[in-house]
């Protein structure tokens, strides 16, 4: 974590852990990587002011490129963009009037000083072994049901496994079923192996998987366990709708209306009237399900799919498709109410034909020790004043810029970043907890004692977000629920010390610290 967006050419790392009373921080103030990624942003700042130089253009010579290894050897997946955000942050207004606005409002408001500060982090999202697994079906009326490992703790999770669907069948879940921990469709099993064990399971065992149920940590469920949820559409779209559309399109007189046009599955599209494109007449999923059931095509689908920092895949030969290479480590299909009676008599696990696997490739071992490879960059301004007789801090406007990927439901990103900031503003100003016993686990404090940021601590009308656009329309979603927190707690220190000319490392920076550093 401490790493954040920088490269580092050589790395001696040493972690130590201790058993103390003296708790200083607990998940609800950060998860490790806060504490690091502010320290780091601090002493870059500080560096930078040594050596005369825009702390932004210091950032920007040592940030992480695209194909750079990371302190534990891993390539981080895709572009990760710090460069593009970086220079992004350096034309925003905030900074580019920083001195200006510093030296107007100080005249004008003696006792108080104005500062704006600058951070930017990166953080991780998934972590060594992710896995997903639910099931999808659908009966001739189109009733379309899913079952979901999913667990919603609050970031919109369940919400979002749900338009991923829509997104790729026209049609959202008439029935779901979320915190899903047995699954009969996938009668897998699980259980530690190493390299050598996992080479021989993945030939051998068809029920075998490194990892069944995931928990929901790591800002793991957009990316990692809704992947899952995005194959079984997916799967659903190219061996099922797509044929049936076909077969309606083609009905009439010298093949319908399809044959004068070359239609292709790369053609289709999803809209709000259902599934169309290349020209063709859009059909809803109710009309499509109904001809699936007639035809005997799939129209249940149930997939397991998982990742250490590279997905595991497999080779399925599946009835009615073919044999395919799929992103995924179990599969099992439902088949329609036309299907041949042998096919029918395939499907008795949990109603399903639990496909076994030809071979499967599972990511190295040795890959869970490569760090973090799946991260999401975010920066952060914030304007303030602080009282120079009280120390205290007012903060006046903030302003984060994230590349969240193609977010599935911006409301909920939106959400994220603003539950987030507040909670890195209550995390960089007022959330003191003193060490040992005298601290807030002693069963005597409430929140009169720990004082949580409201509204008006944390401009609430003054919070601006921009996102990077996605880098194509396939861009995936990344997750980014836990990194809403972080860049504003080092940008407040930051934003002090352009105030004040004092530097703070030590959080939260309450109004006696300030004071007593003005002294």
């Amino acid at each position: 974590g401490a790493q954040s967006i920088y490269y580092f050419p050589n790395s001696d790392l040493t972690a130590l852990a201790m058993a103390t009373p003296a708790v200083e921080a607990g998940s609800m103030r950060g998860f490790g990587s806060l504490q690091s990624m502010a320290v780091t942003e601090l002493m870059v700042d500080e560096i930078a002011s040594e050596l005369n130089i825009s702390p932004i253009e210091l950032r920007r010579r040592n940030a992480i490129l695209e194909g750079y290894p990371n302190t534990q050897g891993g390539i981080i997946a895709g572009d990760p963009r710090n460069v593009e955000m970086l220079n992004m942050a350096e034309k925003h207004p905030l900074w580019v009037n920083r001195d200006a606005n510093k030296a107007k409002f100080d005249d004008a408001n003696p006792g108080k000083l104005y500062g704006v500060g600058f951070s930017q982090v990166q953080q991780v999202y998934g972590s060594s072994g992710v896995p997903t697994i639910l099931s999808l079906s659908f009966d001739k009326t189109g009733k379309l049901t899913m079952r979901h490992c999913v667990q919603e703790i609050g970031t919109g999770g369940t919400t979002a496994q749900q338009v991923m669907i829509w997104n790729a069948l026209g049609k959202a879940p008439d029935v779901v079923e979320f915190g899903v921990t047995e699954f009969e469709e996938l009668p897998l099993k699980t259980g530690w192996a190493d390299q050598k064990k996992q080479d021989e399971l993945s030939k051998t065992d068809p029920y075998w998987t490194p990892g069944l149920i995931p928990d929901m940590s790591s800002s793991s469920g957009v990316y990692y366990i809704g992947f899952g949820t995005r194959q079984a559409g997916k799967f659903l779209l190219e061996n099922t709708l797509w044929p049936a559309a076909k077969a309606i399109w083609s009905e009439g007189i010298g093949g319908g209306t399809f044959s004068s046009l070359n239609v292709e599955l790369s053609d289709i599209r999803v809209g709000p009237d259902g599934i169309g494109g290349g020209g063709m007449t859009p059909l809803s999923f109710d009309v499509l399900a109904q001809k699936a059931h007639e035809m005997g095509l799939i129209t249940g689908v149930a997939v397991h799919a998982y990742s250490s920092w590279q997905w595991a895949r497999a080779d399925f030969d599946i009835p009615t498709v073919g044999m395919v290479n799929l992103p995924l480590d179990a599969i099992a299909v439902q088949y329609g109410e036309g299907a041949p009676k042998h096919l029918q008599d395939e499907m008795t696990t949990g109603g399903f034909h639990f496909i076994k696997r030809k071979q499967a490739f599972y990511p190295p071992t040795d890959r869970s020790g490569a760090d973090p490879t799946t991260v999401t960059p975010a920066s952060c301004l914030v304007e303030l004043n602080v009282n120079t007789f009280t120390g205290e801090v007012e903060i006046m406007s903030h302003h984060m810029m994230m590349d969240p990927g193609t977010m599935i439901v911006p409301e909920l990103v939106s959400g994220q970043i603003q539950g987030g900031t507040a909670m890195g503003i209550g995390h960089a100003l007022m959330e003191e907890m003193p060490l040992y016993e005298d601290g807030p686990g002693n069963g005597t404090w409430n929140f009169n004692r720990y004082v949580l940021p409201r509204a008006k601590d944390v401009a609430v009308w003054q919070q601006t977000t921009d996102y990077l656009p996605p880098l194509s329309e396939t861009s995936p979603p990344k997750g980014m629920a836990e990194l809403g927190m972080i860049p504003i707690l080092p940008a407040t220190s930051s934003a002090l010390t352009h105030a004040t000319g004092k530097r703070f490392y030590e959080f939260p920076i309450t109004p006696e610290k300030i004071k007593k550093a003005l002294s």
